[in-house]
């Protein structure tokens, strides 16, 4: 049987109104040979919003049954503990599949019930919070209640002795040095009560009291503090009725089982966004995807995207949402089958909200949907795991996942609001934090195309990088700096010899031993890419250890890693240099680097694939490049070939 021939009836299932039914199409399915698009259609039922418990029990039991095999490539591994006052004991289950789902291997563990002062606060560490463990922090209304009363009016003086007690068990975590704590803030009430907007000198009504507290937390945010939108995740779930009510009575749970699913995708999502697994590009049919109707059959103002209609209204709002992606770094391509006229709509229809240059890659054809995948995968240099590709054809969306089976679907239609549900509900691209990286990623990308259509002109490859210009800016570890390379640290796959996770905390103990740190801002006469490359040094003995050495491949093929190699020999002071491989699913682009770069083979690692190298400066030549290397004191021109 082929793959379109499993995927085809199962996202008819899954995807129309019989997702239990898909559920058991996969349990019949599981007794044969477990391929990649077995375990796409796995991770593609898990992302599907909106089901029970049940739905996911199944799921998960499955997932188990099988060994738990990788959702998604390169998976990242993290520790999380939950701190709470409330029962939380069916988080870890639906945490740990949603995680799989994102490419995130996560071990759960839970706090005591109800000790979350006497364990925080105690100056001893009972709570065992480890360096790399992501701590969650989630306290119910009950919790509230405590310390704010549940009278109708709350004294003013409560909200701030609140306030500084919240600050002092953030303080009293940050001790431990976990990776990064994330809190919840606070919903409303479970049930609704009178006066919740009032507001007196000295007291508030609870909701106004709530969004006091709520305001003061975003003030909180800090590179290792962030905030998971609760709030607004109980309103996703259905409002107050998602919160504990029979619930919280017979188990002190303080949600109802759609809020605790719809909580702990967000979750989630804001753990993705942390460890660098978020989906960074949408990839969207046009036809009766973005608007309604055919431009090959209604021409470019015949199609449905008015606000004079319900559907125009909804296809505009679609937009926007697109359009607000774009602006916090999501790239936005298309797929669509038709002739490249259409292209024409963008700019010409005044109704259309999206134009040309919204989109960082525009694949038209007649070809199949898999082939504009695979450009646009060439484009963006990342891999289809960090794409949602959306689309009103299930056959279209069933021919790509059989090519690319770690891409995520979307299927739109029949009508806008049914495409903008799944695409908030999905919470596909929830973002917690953007940097000034993240906002610049379409037209940097644009650089890069650019470029590549320049270098088509010329006769040689060396005759291009020489008219780059290209240069390389080196510093140090700064608190300007410090968040990107974390990042960079989380994401970069490709171009990463050790794939070390290093967080803030584990950076700052280098620092703290004399490591030496290389920051790479790479610039060139079409303009910048920002921080490219990161290197880590340091020193054992009289031999330096490349401990971290990763670059982007948006800068790949033009000798950007002999420059940087160059810095990393200069900095060893003439001592030998070690380096290392550590193989990853997604690291062979590396494999040979020592090898290119004159190192000699020192032994084999420990386990399959690994391998060490020493570099002597006193006998091996510096290789070449074209690239000018601007320190903070001096600018110096290292190694220019001729």
């Amino acid at each position: 049987m082929s793959n379109l021939d499993c995927l085809n009836p199962f996202l008819s299932l899954l995807f129309g109104r019989s997702p239990i039914n898909a559920i058991s199409h996969l349990e019949n399915e599981s007794n044969k040979k477990i391929t990649l698009t077995f375990v796409a259609m796995i991770r593609t039922a898990i992302l599907l919003p909106g089901q029970s418990s049940m739905y996911y029990r199944r799921l998960s039991n499955l997932w188990h049954r099988l060994n738990c095999p990788p959702l998604k490539p390169n998976p990242a591994s993290s520790e999380m503990l939950i701190i709470s006052d409330s029962t939380l004991s069916g988080a870890p289950l639906l945490l740990k599949i949603f995680a799989a789902a994102y490419g995130i291997s996560l071990n759960v563990r839970l706090s005591e019930y109800d000790s979350v002062e006497q364990q925080v606060l105690a100056k001893e560490n009972h709570l065992n919070i480890q360096g790399n463990d992501i701590v969650l922090l989630m306290l119910s209304e009950q919790w509230l209640r405590r310390y704010l009363g549940s009278t109708i009016l709350i004294e003013q003086n409560k909200v701030n002795s609140l306030k500084n007690l919240l600050k002092n068990i953030f303080d009293s975590i940050r001790i431990r040095k976990p990776a990064r704590i994330i809190v919840g803030n606070f919903p409303s009430r479970s049930f609704v009560g009178p006066a919740g907007t009032i507001i007196t000198s000295h007291y508030l009504g609870w909701s106004n009291a709530i969004t006091h507290i709520n305001d003061w937390l975003n003030t909180q945010v800090s590179d290792d503090l962030c905030i998971v939108d609760v709030a607004e995740a109980i309103s996703l779930a259905g409002g107050n009725k998602a919160l504990g009510r029979l619930s919280y009575f017979r188990a002190r749970i303080p949600f109802e089982e759609s809020g605790m699913i719809t909580i702990c995708r967000e979750i989630t999502s804001v753990i993705a966004n942390i460890l660098g697994k978020n989906h960074r590009a949408l990839l969207t049919d046009w036809d009766n995807t973005l608007w309604g109707g055919e431009v090959g059959e209604l021409g470019i103002f015949g199609v449905n995207t008015s606000v004079d209609n319900p559907d125009g209204l909804g296809y505009q709002l679609l937009q926007t949402y697109l359009r607000d992606l774009k602006k916090l770094g999501t790239l936005l391509a298309s797929v669509s089958r038709n002739d490249s006229k259409v292209v024409e709509i963008l700019d010409k229809n005044s109704d259309v909200l999206l134009k040309k240059s919204d989109f960082t890659s525009i694949q038209i054809h007649w070809g199949s949907k898999s082939d504009s995948v695979s450009k646009i995968i060439t484009d963006f240099g990342f891999g289809s795991e960090y794409m949602v590709m959306m689309d009103d054809s299930l056959v279209e969306l069933a021919q790509v996942l059989s090519t690319y089976p770690y891409i995520d679907l979307i299927p739109a239609g029949p009508s806008p609001d049914f495409t903008l549900a799944r695409l908030c509900e999905g919470r596909y691209f929830n973002t917690v934090s953007v940097l000034e990286s993240d906002l610049e990623r379409h037209q940097r990308q644009l650089i890069i195309q650019q470029q590549n259509n320049l270098e088509e002109s010329f006769a040689s490859t060396e005759d291009f990088l020489r008219s780059l210009s290209m240069r390389l800016t080196v510093d140090t570890l700064t608190s300007e700096n410090e968040t990107r390379v974390v990042q960079l640290l989380q994401k970069t796959n490709q171009f990463n010899l050790t794939t070390r996770r290093h967080q803030i905390n584990d950076l700052n103990n280098f620092k703290e031993k004399g490591a030496k740190f290389g920051i790479f801002s790479y610039e060139d006469d079409f303009g910048s890419q920002g921080i490219i490359s990161v290197v880590i040094l340091l020193t054992e003995a009289s031999v330096i250890k490349i401990d971290t050495w990763l670059m982007s491949c948006r800068v790949l093929n033009r000798g950007i890693e002999n420059a940087v190699f160059n810095w990393i020999v200069q900095n060893a002071n003439g001592n030998c240099i070690f380096g290392e491989y550590l193989p990853t699913a997604k690291n062979t682009l590396v494999q040979d680097l020592f090898y290119k770069l004159k190192f000699n083979p020192h032994t084999l690692g420990s386990s399959e694939g690994e391998t060490r190298w020493i570099f002597n400066p006193k006998e091996n030549p510096l290789p070449c490049h074209f690239v000018e290397i601007i320190t903070e004191i001096e600018q110096i021109v290292e190694s220019q070939c001729n």
